[in-house]
């Protein structure tokens, strides 16, 4: 039997709650997520846009702005970030199933190569 889920889906907000010092927090990992992987990583919060925060990274340095990527939604847990075609959300990786249409699944294909996980892992504790 499917799980009834709908309802629940149906009546919450699709708003995403950014937390009030999620700002500071980010800049801060940003810089030492920087240091540690080597690329240039600025977060940008736009204001009054549909985006709460924007970040370039290097698209030659695609493992480490993975990692990077992952670092900063355990950050900012519930929110949902992009990176390209891979969405993350509280340091997992999810991808469109099939086509064009929003349905998420955990994705099998992104991994953070275990060399670039030790350097993340390490800044953390």
């Amino acid at each position: 039997m499917k799980p009834q889920t709908r309802g629940a889906i149906e009546h919450t907000a699709p708003e995403q709650k950014w937390p009030a010092d999620a700002e500071r927090d980010v800049r801060e990992i940003s810089e030492r997520l920087a240091e540690v992987l080597g690329i240039p990583i600025e977060p940008h919060f736009p204001a009054g846009d549909e985006f709460y925060m924007v970040i370039t990274l290097p698209g030659t340095a695609w493992y480490e702005s993975l990692a990077a990527a992952r670092a900063l939604s355990g950050i900012v847990p519930g929110c949902w970030f992009t990176l390209g075609r891979v969405f993350i959300r509280d340091g997992k990786f999810f991808n469109r199933e099939r086509g064009y249409k929003l349905n998420l699944r955990p994705s099998k294909h992104h991994r953070v190569p275990r060399s670039i996980a030790a350097k993340v892992r390490n800044l953390f504790r």
